[in-house]
């Protein structure tokens, strides 16, 4: 009698194991993609993440005009980027105490990439910014377009010519330029100093 009952008991292990779906599998086996995720019980995958666009507006830090970096919600490539810049600072930026240079009215005419140069053509308002107003919009298009993955030199063109720029010390050259060319604008890790506080009423 004993072992008939220990006979029962392991038929009544087995049904156990085939009601709970479990096969019995003498090899590992592997999962093909399609039934992985009938044992995926996590989130759904979420898009990755993708790094937000700079635009260069110019903030006073420490008594001194730089170039700041301000994130912008638009997609990562040039057109939208520079077409952004263009449009100024928003009211959140100016609240910043952020401000463009770049000539009201100022058209992104095209935008081509050839290796790693980006070709700005602009329209004839960029003319509009002229000394050191000048030094500084040449040097937020750059530092924008740089700020671009892929992008290591910039060409600035208006109404599809090439024209001589203005380097940070205000020397003219008609190679394409990078952010090196403005370290006297170029973005400081210094945090900004507060605003001087009001006098007390009365």
């Amino acid at each position: 009698m004993r072992p008939r009952r220990g006979l029962a008991g392991l038929v009544l292990a087995a049904a156990s194991l085939t009601a709970c779906g479990i096969p019995n599998e003498a090899t590992p086996r592997v999962i093909r993609p399609d039934d992985r995720l009938a044992f995926d019980t996590g989130p759904a995958p979420q898009p990755g993440n993708e790094r937000s666009p700079k635009v260069y507006f110019l903030g006073t830090i420490n008594g001194s005009d730089r170039l700041q970096s301000t994130s912008r919600d638009v997609a990562a490539n040039p057109t939208a980027v520079m077409n952004e810049l263009l449009k100024g600072v928003t009211a959140d930026e100016r609240a910043r105490r952020l401000r463009s240079v770049v000539p009201s009215g100022t058209r992104l005419l095209g935008v081509s990439q050839q290796g790693r140069l980006l070709v700005v053509d602009l329209s004839k308002e960029f003319f509009q910014a002229t000394g050191e107003a000048q030094i500084e919009a040449v040097a937020q298009i750059v530092l924008t377009a740089r700020a671009l993955d892929g992008v290591d030199r910039v060409q600035i063109l208006v109404d599809g010519a090439p024209r001589e720029w203005p380097r940070g010390d205000g020397t003219l050259t008609s190679e394409p330029l990078t952010e090196f060319a403005f370290p006297e604008v170029a973005p400081s890790s210094q945090p900004d100093q507060p605003p001087p506080p009001s006098p007390p009423n009365g």
